[in-house]
């Protein structure tokens, strides 16, 4: 009897052993996603700007395949420009070129690392001081920790579609939003959008004194209540979760204007707000 426990023991170690091992690993490389970023230039005195990127279909490239990188300007994402090629090992390696004339591939990400290890990049190495897991929608990916920056699987540097980010001079670089199947994934907790022009990031994280937008989260209709002596109309702009304009409209706000998204899919949308003296962004939640 004991000896049949004992073997059930061992059995039941194998089995939990096997399931460790064998945990999901969720691939950077891969045509269902969508990276939004933003380039703050104010401290530079310049204009800062947001872009997506995406992958797109394979390409052979001295005998390796790629996968083609597309990136997008524009507010709706609807023209794409080629923004370069990258590919990712059996062996969780990610390598980037720029151009298809490139002759070396820049190192991007590696996310089979270890506590201690140190990442060769291109323009400065990242420590790796601590590896967890983070829970992005339903599932548990692992988190690396690297000082200065910060990588999720599957989702890559929270700088954005980037390893190098956080090395710039002259700027800073954010993930926005990075969406997944259609499905919105991440949303940078300091940054309240998904997609902004050439506007100064401190604008944007100004207080939100003039307005308050309840309720919130809601069945999709939401009020807007002016906080603040507010002269002249203000344009009142929503926006999805990938930065799509879906309705907008000037308006005299004297006392409660009233927002119905009960017909749009449930989620994330910003509500940006833009008077002669202030522009606001306040997210909102569909439920």
């Amino acid at each position: 009897m004991k000896k049949k426990l004992l073997l059930l023991v061992i059995a039941f170690m194998q089995i939990n052993f096997a399931s460790v091992k064998a945990q999901t690993y969720y691939p950077y490389v891969d045509t269902n996603k969508l990276w939004s970023t933003y380039y703050d230039l104010s401290g530079e005195g310049l204009p800062s700007f947001s872009y997506y990127v995406k992958f797109t279909q394979d390409t052979t490239i001295k005998t390796k395949t790629y996968k083609k990188v597309m990136r997008s300007d524009d507010s709706s994402h609807v023209t794409w420009y080629n923004y370069g090629y990258i590919r990712e090992t059996s062996n969780k390696k990610v390598y980037y070129l720029a151009n298809i004339t490139d002759t070396i591939e820049r190192f991007f990400y590696d996310f089979n690392v270890d506590v201690g290890d140190t990442l060769p990049l291109f323009y400065c190495p990242l420590h790796v001081d601590s590896i967890d897991s983070i829970l992005v929608g339903n599932q548990y990916r692992k988190r690396f920790n690297l000082g200065i920056d910060t990588w999720i699987e599957g989702i890559g540097s929270l700088s954005g579609f980037s390893s190098i980010g956080v090395c710039f001079v002259g700027g800073k670089l954010y993930l926005l939003c990075f969406t997944e199947n259609d499905t919105i994934k991440y949303i940078n907790p300091l940054l309240n959008f998904c997609y902004q022009g050439t506007v100064n990031i401190n604008e944007l994280k100004k207080d939100n004194f003039y307005f308050e937008i309840f309720p919130n989260p809601s069945n999709g209709v939401f009020k807007i209540q002016a906080n603040a002596c507010i002269n002249g109309s203000v344009h009142i702009e929503v926006m999805n979760y990938s930065g799509q304009i879906i309705s907008h409209k000037n308006i005299n706000l004297y006392d409660t204007y009233q927002i119905d998204l009960s017909t749009y899919r449930k989620g994330l949308y910003l509500i940006h707000i833009k008077g002669n003296s202030f522009s606001i962004s306040k997210k909102v939640i569909v439920q």
